[in-house]
């Protein structure tokens, strides 16, 4: 499951909502916002039980809930595309320009919070 956010503070403040259910368990956090991997990519990963109900019984299903930004969606889709959708070898060059891209994704999420902080405080 994916949730996909305006604001990077939104990605924290689903993470404790997300934290007080009694019907989730998180079991692993991988916070690539704060530690993006080599490649630039950032999101939040969880990994998670969520309570089933069957007809005779209720169980703990997992699964992977990915929190990020419009910034880093945009960035992973696209990122995703040239890597595996046309079934080419990305050269250095090019992969050294889409860690560029995606420390200006970040810079774009940073310059939006800003904004959005000064106008939540008039």
């Amino acid at each position: 499951m994916r949730i996909v956010t305006s604001f990077r503070d939104d990605i924290y403040a689903i993470l404790d909502h997300l934290k007080k259910r009694d019907d989730l368990q998180i079991d692993e956090i991988k916070d690539y916002i704060e530690h993006p991997k080599p490649s630039g990519y950032r999101s939040l990963h969880l990994i998670v039980r969520t309570k089933v109900y069957l007809a005779e019984r209720v169980i703990w299903v997992p699964t992977e809930i990915q929190i990020r930004t419009l910034a880093m969606d945009f960035w992973a889709a696209t990122e995703h595309k040239l890597h595996y959708k046309y079934q080419h070898v990305v050269p250095e060059a090019s992969k050294l320009e889409l860690i560029e891209a995606a420390k200006m994704a970040d810079a774009l999420d940073t310059q939006m919070g800003r904004i959005r902080e000064q106008i939540l405080m008039k």
